[in-house]
């Protein structure tokens, strides 16, 4: 029998509170952008740089709407100390940039019942997701520090050391890695400062000055496709009109 039993609601959540980030709006968000499958992997690492755990949120994207996987996730330790990991779907959040909402559905069915809906936060979503459309989830104190250019993987990265509003630069930072492009710029991590560079922050890991060489956490986003299963585009058409209903009623 286990004898841990942990429910985190979305890792993304928590380490963006790990992190000291807020979400808020954006006043003109720009919301062109082609259609994308995006995974964004949370990452979590013990003192010796070892992989603790691994979270991926699923997104799909098509013009100014999206759909967020949002999953429940148990993690097991039972008495020999063999770990494991479920994950339960317990929502596909559709966001709706147009009207500024977002409604929970819980199937990926034409037909699938609401659990729950309201108005883009201006904060962060109380349980999980990531509010991609917005530009202050990270905002970097002060002015970063430039490390110079990268290769991983025959890509080009800059990076840069920086720390966020809100945290002590003496106890922890981040290093981001930017990859100079804009098509994609409305799902980069951070927005400000990449934008006023021409990039987009695809990685970043957490450090603390205690073990400066070794992050705590990381976080990465990876476009896996710009095409969108027929099934995903139907969808999206559907719930948009159920979306534009609703701000009519």
């Amino acid at each position: 029998m286990p004898n841990t039993n942990i429910l985190v609601q979305q890792s993304i959540a928590i380490f963006f509170l790990l992190l000291l980030s807020r979400c808020a709006m954006v006043g003109q968000t720009n919301n062109h952008h082609e259609d994308a499958i995006i995974y964004l992997r949370t990452q979590f690492y013990d003192s010796t740089g070892k992989q603790q755990f691994v979270d991926t949120l699923k997104i799909w994207y098509k013009d100014s709407m999206a759909i967020e996987e949002i999953h429940s996730i148990n993690l097991f330790t039972d008495t020999s100390g063999r770990s494991s990991t479920k994950y339960n779907t317990i929502a596909y959040r559709f966001i709706d940039l147009r009207n500024k909402i977002w409604i929970d559905f819980n199937d990926t069915a034409k037909n699938a019942n609401i659990i729950s809906m309201g108005p883009l936060p201006e904060v962060r979503f109380k349980d999980a997701g990531w509010c991609f459309y917005s530009e202050k989830v990270l905002e970097i104190q002060g002015h970063p520090e430039a490390l110079g250019d990268t290769t991983i993987v025959g890509i080009l990265y800059k990076k840069i050391r920086f720390s966020l509003k809100g945290q002590d630069p003496e106890k922890e930072f981040l290093i981001g890695y930017l990859q100079p492009e804009t098509q994609s710029r409305m799902f980069s991590l951070e927005k400000s400062y990449s934008e006023s560079i021409n990039a987009v922050m695809k990685k970043l890991y957490n450090f603390k000055k205690a073990n400066p060489t070794i992050p705590y956490a990381s976080m990465e986003v990876d476009l896996v496709s710009k095409t969108l299963p027929y099934k995903i585009q139907t969808l999206f058409s559907s719930w948009r009109e159920i979306s534009v209903k609703t701000q009519q009623q």
